[in-house]
């Protein structure tokens, strides 16, 4: 009995001292595993955001056709370095602002933009004859027709406008405002297509291409359809909207013979709300498209050349030729009896 007890006690410890090993191997072995090291070093944190390289809002210009410039100041220069007199040897064409240019606003001088510049929001930005700009501004595609004046005071906004553009507006939170110079019209959208025209003496003239279009000028309030246009003359409300003309069209009349006078009458009529310039000069129009304007001529022949736009960016020219005789005798019509 007593061999019997012995084995079975050396048996149970063997027993015993082999679950011992067999849970210390694949139990705590594996739970130490999963265990994190006591003197382990803690996982990096990520790197700050750096607020100056973070992507924000811009102004950009993407594509330039003829003469495009952006208004400086002398601290701007100074900023970049560029003396008034070494503007030509930086390469950049200068010229100083012209009476009316920008309605008296903030003197300074301006120069040459390109493809790929970077426009600050306040800058005034221009186009000469025959010159156009496309420039996006955060999201919005923004066409700017010749002859035209403006400012960025917002990522939402374009101000001031003398001459005409075209928005391509990117669906956002905030309408995209656009507005005229000398007037209190606004044009604005969410989302779509619109144009506006503005002669700088209270004429605004705004086409909705895709979407619909709020119109308001004079604490007066439409809503311009598309495929609709509608016309704002200084002082008034916005007309009731009305079908964009499929075309634009103009009319000059010219005389039959050489003038004995050098001042001269230039009449003519084009589409209601376009802007008419006769060698450069924006002309008065009237609301019906109407116009007159008298020019001073040389002796000899004078080439006119009228050019009228429409809200849509669309032109049409003409050139009238006049013949100034100041010299030729003067011939009596009255008979004479003997």
């Amino acid at each position: 009995m007593t061999r019997r007890f012995i084995i079975a006690a050396i048996a149970t410890v063997v027993f015993v001292a082999a679950a011992w090993g067999i849970y210390h191997r694949f139990i705590l072995v594996e739970i130490t595993f999963d265990e994190p090291a006591v003197d382990a070093a803690p996982p990096p944190a990520p790197p700050p955001v750096d607020a100056a390289v973070a992507e924000v809002p811009q102004v950009r210009v993407l594509r330039t056709v003829g003469t495009v410039e952006v208004a400086v100041n002398e601290a701007e220069l100074a900023e970049a370095g560029l003396a008034e007199a070494g503007l030509a040897e930086a390469g950049l064409a200068e010229a100083e602002l012209a009476d009316g240019d920008r309605d008296g606003t903030a003197p300074g001088s301006w120069i040459v933009l390109a493809a790929g510049d970077t426009l600050k929001l306040g800058d005034w930005v221009r186009t000469g004859p025959d010159s156009a700009a496309v420039v996006d501004i955060a999201g919005t595609v923004l066409h700017i027709g010749e002859h035209t004046t403006l400012t960025v005071p917002e990522f939402r906004r374009v101000s001031e406008v003398r001459g005409q553009v075209t928005a391509n507006v990117e669906p956002a939170e905030e309408v995209f405002v656009v507005g005229a110079s000398q007037s209190d019209a606004t044009a604005s959208q969410d989302a779509g297509e619109f144009s506006l025209l503005s002669d700088g003496q209270g004429r605004v003239a705004v086409a909705s291409k895709r979407g619909e279009t709020v119109f308001r000028a004079s604490g007066r309030t439409v809503v311009v359809p598309e495929g609709k246009a509608s016309l704002a003359t200084a002082g008034d409300g916005p007309s009731q909207p009305s079908d964009i003309p499929s075309s634009l069209f103009l009319k000059v009349a010219r005389p039959g013979k050489a003038v004995r006078k050098k001042r001269f009458t230039l009449r003519g009529q084009s589409s209601p709300g376009a802007l008419i310039r006769v060698d450069g000069e924006l002309i008065r129009v009237g609301d019906d498209g109407t116009f007159q304007h008298v020019v001073v001529l040389r002796e000899g022949r004078n080439e006119l050349a009228v050019i009228s736009t429409d809200v849509l960016g669309r032109r049409e020219s003409q050139r009238v030729d006049v013949e100034v005789d100041s010299k030729r005798p003067k011939i009596d019509g009255r008979v004479r009896w003997r």
